[in-house]
């Protein structure tokens, strides 16, 4: 058992006391004011417990150690004391939000926004949607209002959670265009499911397939569009998927799009490695029933290519490794961002949550590592730039404009002959 020197921990004390009102406007969100010491106490020797618990790499647990990774705590957060960014603290509306984006399935109108220069933008209305039916919305459009209140100066996460609501309520949207404002629109809300899967057939040879998301309605869309546009009713000799910018999701969801490249039920798709033990997940280990275990590649040879990019990390690094392997996909454009990472979630006593490094993973049959190294595409092509180093702005999935898809349509047809 470990102790503590009672002046290490009247140290402690001292810290959790003195940053007190610090602790509660940057850990969890609430009254900073109204926290008593005691409380803030808690929640971080809670975190510290949680950490040591489940943390890939933990700090030591030595006097020295602890009162270090406290002070860091206060002056940067979780992330500073593990030297991991990919940790962190999450609020209680913070976890809700992870579950839905989790569940894929949410009340709102369907658009799908960012923060840019301080300006929530649109990206794109999601199929299917209120927002999209209305043929109102554009890309770069910029939110002003919501039921009539200015939100310029709020953030993505305020706005998103004005938009959203039950189904069949209604919500008023005002946007400016290319800086004039337009007037506001009232749609009602519905249940949107967002997948992250779009899929269009270029021509009669190939059919492109975008993944931007890993969540719970992904796997579901995934084996449909691949059924349905390239097997059924004439089977494509190419399929090219994209997973340009995406930086990742659950995992069990992409090792379950993995499976459908398997040789078998005990094939190894990808190796997890703990501080104690390293697991090997085969379709037979999570449950992949048998008829989508290696389905397309026993339905119809597939000649595929995969895009990466620097923004393609974690789950779809696993993704493109996995595809590489196992069906001998061409993976083109840049190298990708080297993500190799998994977390996991952990609920606090008060609602809150901690994401934690608990796994590193490994891809093929080398076990190949790819945190802080990253994936080298099979061909090496940069899309379109200018003379800054900007992108040249262009529509995906098109290959007139789409530099990269162009040319893996390109290298799969040749491949073909």
């Amino acid at each position: 058992m470990n102790y503590l020197s009672r002046r290490a921990t009247l140290r402690i004390v001292t810290l959790f006391i003195t940053a007190n009102i610090f602790l509660w406007s940057n850990l969890p969100q609430g009254n900073a004011q109204q926290a008593p010491a005691n409380l803030a106490f808690e929640k971080l020797l809670e975190v510290w417990d949680k950490i040591q618990k489940f943390h890939l790499h933990p700090p030591e647990k030595t006097p020295e150690a602890v009162i270090l990774c406290v002070q860091k705590i206060l002056q940067g957060g979780v992330a500073r004391c593990l030297n991991d960014p990919h940790s962190q603290y999450h609020t209680a509306e913070q976890m809700t939000e992870l579950q839905i984006s989790s569940d894929g399935k949410f009340g709102g109108i369907g658009l799908y926004l960012e923060s840019v220069n301080g300006k929530i933008s649109i990206v794109t209305p999601i199929d299917g949607t209120p927002a999209q039916r209305s043929g109102f919305f554009r890309t770069n459009d910029v939110i002003v209002e919501v039921d009539g209140n200015d939100v310029r100066n709020e953030t993505l996460e305020s706005v998103v959670n004005k938009i959203r609501g039950d189904a069949e309520t209604k919500v008023s949207v005002r946007i400016e265009r290319q800086g004039m404002l337009r007037d506001a629109i009232t749609l009602t809300r519905a249940i949107v499911i967002f997948s992250g899967i779009k899929a269009i057939n270029i021509d009669h040879d190939s059919v492109y397939i975008r993944i931007s998301e890993y969540n719970r309605q992904t796997l579901r869309q995934f084996l449909g569009e691949q059924t349905s546009r390239f097997i059924l009713p004439k089977p494509r000799k190419n399929i090219i998927y994209d997973v340009r910018d995406n930086p990742g999701g659950l995992l069990n969801v992409v090792e379950h799009m993995c499976g459908s490249f398997a040789d078998g039920p005990d094939d190894i798709l990808v190796m997890i490695k703990s501080r104690n033990q390293e697991i090997f997940a085969t379709p037979a280990s999570i449950s992949i029933p048998n008829q989508y275990i290696g389905v397309f590649k026993k339905t119809y040879p597939i000649n595929a290519a995969v895009l990466i990019n620097q923004g393609s990390a974690s789950a779809s690094e696993i993704f493109a490794a996995c595809a590489r392997e196992k069906i001998g996909a061409l993976l083109v454009g840049e190298h990708s961002f080297g993500k190799g990472s998994v977390q996991t979630i952990i609920s606090l006593l008060n609602g809150d949550g901690l994401r934690v490094t608990t796994h590193e993973y490994f891809v093929g049959p080398e076990k190949v590592a790819i945190n802080h190294i990253g994936i080298t595409p099979d061909h090496i092509v940069k899309q379109g730039q200018r003379p800054d180093g900007s992108l040249i702005p262009f529509e995906r999935g098109n290959p007139n404009e789409d530099i990269q898809l162009k040319e893996a349509i390109k290298l799969l047809r040749n491949r073909a002959r």
